[in-house]
């Protein structure tokens, strides 16, 4: 089967879905989201605790991975654990291509806290996210995952020019929609 991932990284708050999302429509694939799985999740079993949240998130991943398998080529976003996410993605057995988001820190946790206070599914409740895991996650997620393959790095303080991105995901080697 012909075909690669696109996959979009970075911190929480680092404008992952803001990026992908349009980057998807513009490559003509399908976008494959953890919080989308996590959230349909959470309307169909309820919300929990941070233990059930956290459950819920395994669960998002190993949907998206056997959604992603059976997918000629898509765009993955996510906030990638590096310590699975390395073998779970190069398990799919396709090119992976790397879009990662980068911006400061703070600003990273600027933007969490107030999408957790405005726009996230409450089944999420990063507003009881403790601030030191936050900053942990923020900082492991300001490294690029490191795929062994093309890796565009994005600053993603301002808007992105998505047309730009698209363009260089398609100028890559290992760029197969799978459309053949």
């Amino acid at each position: 089967m012909s075909g690669c991932y696109i996959v979009v990284s970075g911190a929480p708050g680092s404008g992952k879905t803001r990026l992908a999302r349009p980057l998807a429509e513009q490559l003509h694939l399908p976008l494959l989201s953890k919080d989308v799985v996590k959230e349909t999740l959470f309307d169909e079993l309820g919300v929990g605790d941070r233990l059930w949240s956290r459950r819920m998130g395994r669960a998002s991943m190993a949907v998206l991975y056997n959604i992603a398998a059976s997918t000629p080529a898509a765009v993955i976003e996510a906030v990638f654990h590096r310590d699975v996410a390395l073998d779970d993605l190069r398990a799919l057995g396709k090119p992976l291509i790397e879009v990662h988001c980068q911006c400061d820190p703070d600003l990273a946790i600027a933007r969490f806290q107030q999408r957790a206070e405005d726009e996230r599914h409450p089944g999420h409740l990063d507003s009881r996210q403790p601030r030191n895991k936050l900053e942990e996650l923020v900082q492991d997620g300001c490294r690029p995952l490191g795929l062994d393959g093309p890796l565009l790095e994005v600053d993603t303080t301002d808007d992105v020019d998505v047309d730009a991105v698209a363009a260089w995901v398609r100028a890559q080697p290992e760029w197969d929609p799978g459309t053949d």
